[in-house]
């Protein structure tokens, strides 16, 4: 596996060579201070070009850095399933992973588009720059992407969404629907439950840290103890693991927004908890009947 070195180093040539690139920046884990370093990390590397059509016309530019081993075209794809038009004159992307491991992700933007992007997100670093083409100021910081604290309504919102999608992974349960209830569990109801513990986070740390995508880092800011309470609300493909699971999951949710409502001025009312805890204790023990 080609160093970080070496990866710099080839970015940088392949781009002062080519009179159509302006400026290169790097964004991602690796314009991040706070993380670190391993081999895995990608390249978010951004090419600042006059034109983006040659790129597109021509793949060989990806091949500059590296034998490709697999490579998805996003922007391609979501125009050709309709979700955006075949207009690629500002911004395209291909996301690579070459043979000896490194995974870059090369995007090209026109000078509009990089400054664009660089106003709106700090975490950014400039490789190269030929003619003082990019407008940023100051270092790279992740502080756009700290956790934040909720609004009242945010966590009224949360905790009624969680408990009432949480019905659904209940229902399907009883109905023997594997595949329903570990999709609504996974998708719906934990995306309230990461929600909630990053707005926990959020307060403990006073908004100056960021628990990552998907919470890869709450392993580094949860507790032992809610770190162990998290592992236990992945459920295998029992039933009798399924509600263990969501004990577990109950559990951490209300205690999240138990500290967040206890540390904040925030208020938390009990009500759908105790409705959706009624509902599954009679479903589970088949209280329902005509």
């Amino acid at each position: 596996m080609r160093t970080t070195e070496e990866m710099f180093e080839l970015i940088k040539k392949v781009a002062f060579e080519d009179e159509n690139i302006l400026a290169v920046y790097y964004g991602g884990s690796r314009a991040n201070p706070t993380i670190k370093p391993d081999i895995y990390q990608d390249y978010d590397v951004v090419f600042v070009v006059k034109e983006v059509e040659p790129y597109t016309k021509d793949h060989s530019f990806v091949e500059k850095f590296g034998e490709v081993l697999l490579m998805q075209e996003p922007y391609l794809m979501d125009a050709n399933a309709g979700l955006i038009p075949y207009d690629f004159s500002e911004e395209y992307a291909f996301l690579t992973i070459f043979k000896d491991g490194n995974r870059m992700d090369i995007s090209l933007h026109t000078l509009e588009a990089a400054n664009k992007e660089l106003a709106e997100d700090k975490m950014n670093v400039i490789l190269l720059d030929k003619n003082h083409y990019l407008k940023k100021t100051g270092d790279s910081t992740d502080e756009d992407y700290h956790n934040k604290i909720p609004t009242q309504l945010q966590l009224d919102a949360c905790s009624n969404e969680f408990f009432w999608c949480l019905n659904n992974v209940v229902k399907a349960i009883a109905r023997d629907e594997l595949t329903y209830a570990h999709t609504m569990y996974n998708v719906y109801v934990k995306k309230q439950y990461y929600i909630m513990i990053d707005w926990m986070l959020g307060v403990r740390y006073e908004g100056s840290i960021s628990s990552g995508k998907l919470g890869k880092f709450y392993k580094k800011y949860l507790s032992p103890e809610e770190y162990t309470l998290l592992c236990k609300s992945f459920p295998n493909e029992s039933y009798d693991s399924f509600w263990s699971a969501i004990d577990s999951l109950i559990e951490l949710f209300l205690y999240a927004t138990h500290y967040v409502a206890d540390k904040t001025s925030l208020s938390y009312s009990e009500a759908d908890a105790a409705g959706l805890k009624e509902y599954l204790y009679k479903v589970k023990n088949g209280e329902y009947h005509y």
